[in-house]
Formats: C-alpha cells, structure tokens, sequence
C-alpha cells in the first residue's frame, strides 16, 4: 500500500510540473508590425499600422495613422490582445482601449469609443527580406577554355577563350583566326553570353555568344552563335585543365 501510495505521488508531481511547464510556454509572438483596419461608420475602412514590442506579457509599440503616431502600453497573453493609446481630439485627450484575439496570425476585436464598441481587423506586415530568394550561387569560370566552332559559311574553328569573372560580369580575350579580341558579357545562372569584335582583314566583325554552362564549370554547351557577315554558328567549350 505504501508503494502504491509512493507511485501516485510521483505521478502527481510529474502531472503538476508537466502543466506548470505547459503554463509557462508563451502564445504565439505579436511582436513586429501589422496594418490594421478600422471600421468607421458608412462601412469605410480606416487603415492604421500597429508596430508591436513584446517583453513577456508586457506589450508597447505605437499607432501611426494619418493623423500621427500614438504610444500605446498592454498585455498578450492566451492569444488576447488588449491595449490603450490615447487620442488628442478637440474636447481634450481621451484614453482609448482596444481588445483583440489572434487566430491563424490575424488580430480580430474591438475598440471602445465612448458608447461605441468598433471592430478592427490587423495583418502582419511581411518582411521583405524573408521572401527574398537566396542568392544563386555563382559558377565559376574564369581561366582558359577551347571552343569547337562550326561556321557553316567556311567550315570547323578551335578559338580559345581567357576568361575573368567578377560576380555575373565577365571579361577577357577571345583568341582566333584573327588574332585575339576583348570579351564582355555575363553569366546568369547557368547562361553565359558575351561578345567581341574581330579585325577580319581590316574589316570589323562583331561576334555574339549564347550557351550554357555545366555545373561543375569545366564545360559549355548548347552553344549558338550570330558572327557578322558569315551568319548563324554553333559552338561548345571546353574548360583547359591546369
């Protein structure tokens, strides 16, 4: 019998620290800024923003509308919002308390203005930055590559590439035929173009690249090609190894 008794007790303190600990757990956060609505008389909605801070149950901020912006002092706790701010209108200041409830991240309740009772809705103001997508990595291919290109005009050409990288930007030689040219261009992901103009025999020929690189960056593939006075052209790359 004495175990038994014991045994309850155990259990007793282990339920009682149990809901203790589950007491203690805080609701879910407030703290940041929402637009709210107000609904005035007429069904107009008036919009305001909420800039929450939460320290425990303690909740401060302010209330900026078009017609100022007002601290505000009050509580959070069990997903219920109440709070003052106090509003200068023309008999004098006049406290204003408004109650809400967070459900599904939205805050629903009300306002009291003299015998009135106003519902008003709020929205949590995303962050921008939480959106953003993070930025893609960066391919490496700066150093010396060989292309394979075909010009159906005159036949097959191996001209290489000196390639410098800075971020998307990309500069360096392009070496052929006819000697060697500057580059620029980009690379966007996996899409690299770039262009140069050639001295073909005293005449000026501009070049235009597309193609697409490997992921390891040791390849360029599904290349084409626009070349001034010899038309449409294919090409591959080759990375050289070091």
């Amino acid at each position: 019998m004495k175990q038994l008794r014991t045994a309850a007790a155990a259990i007793a303190v282990v339920l009682l620290a149990g809901s203790a600990m589950l007491a203690q757990q805080p609701s879910s956060s407030i703290a940041g800024k929402w637009t709210m609505t107000t609904q005035m008389q007429g069904g107009n909605g008036f919009v305001s923003t909420l800039d929450l801070k939460l320290d425990g149950k303690k909740v401060t901020g302010t209330v900026e509308s078009q017609y100022g912006t007002s601290p505000l002092t009050g509580e959070f706790a069990d997903n219920t919002l109440t709070f003052s701010m106090t509003f200068n209108g023309q008999q004098g200041p006049m406290q204003i308390p408004y109650t809400a409830t967070l459900k599904d991240g939205k805050l629903t309740g009300t306002l009291s203005a003299g015998q009135m009772e106003i519902p008003w809705t709020a929205e949590r103001i995303k962050d921008p930055a939480q959106d953003a997508k993070p930025a893609a990595k960066v391919i490496a291919i700066a150093g010396n590559w060989t292309m394979a290109l075909e010009l159906p005009a005159i036949g097959s050409a191996s001209p290489s590439l000196d390639l410098k990288q800075d971020g998307e930007k990309i500069t360096g030689t392009y070496t052929g035929r006819y000697g060697a040219s500057a580059i620029e261009g980009t690379l966007k992901d996996r899409a690299i173009e770039f262009t140069t103009t050639v001295n073909a025999e005293g005449t000026p020929a501009k070049m235009s690249f597309w193609g697409e690189v490997s992921l390891d960056g040791q390849t360029m593939t599904k290349g084409t090609a626009e070349v001034e006075g010899l038309g449409d052209a294919t090409w591959t790359a080759t990375k050289n190894k070091s």
